[in-house]
């Protein structure tokens, strides 16, 4: 659905610049000094992905589709599959990386921190996601 997709764009472009620096230093022999930089970012990717998988879910909620568990985890995981995505990018056009076993390692460890960063951020959606469906719903009042 589109607001799958949408809900992973926002939170991959607030961490854009973060990551085309991380794999330069990763791949492309740079160095990576800003840290500090990095638990900021880091931290405004949980707030991001929060914000907009809790307007998706919303979105969805008032669309009367009340199936929102698995989708609050797809809407904030969605992040680790625009990591993946930007990693073909960045393999194939930016990285001085060739050969057989490169490519097996670069995608096998992007593959696992992909992965890693769906799973991490589908938690944060699904909990966040949780907590808001459970209080707009105990804020209802029937008649």
């Amino acid at each position: 659905t589109a607001l799958f997709f949408m809900a992973g764009a926002m939170p991959f472009s607030s961490i854009f610049l973060e990551i085309y620096y991380i794999f330069g230093a990763l791949w492309g022999y740079k160095i990576f000094a800003v840290y500090e930089m990095l638990a900021i970012f880091f931290a405004i990717l949980l707030m991001v992905v929060s914000i907009t998988t809790v307007a998706a879910i919303y979105f969805q909620l008032a669309a009367e589709d009340y199936r929102w568990w698995w989708a609050s985890i797809a809407d904030g995981g969605c992040v680790g599959l625009y990591l993946l995505t930007y990693s073909v990018y960045y393999y194939f056009m930016e990285s001085p990386l060739r050969g057989p076993m490169q490519f097996a390692f670069f995608f096998g460890s992007i593959g696992m921190a992909s992965y890693a960063l769906f799973l991490m951020c589908g938690t944060v959606g699904f909990l966040v996601s949780r907590r808001f469906v459970f209080y707009i719903f105990s804020a209802m009042k029937g008649d």
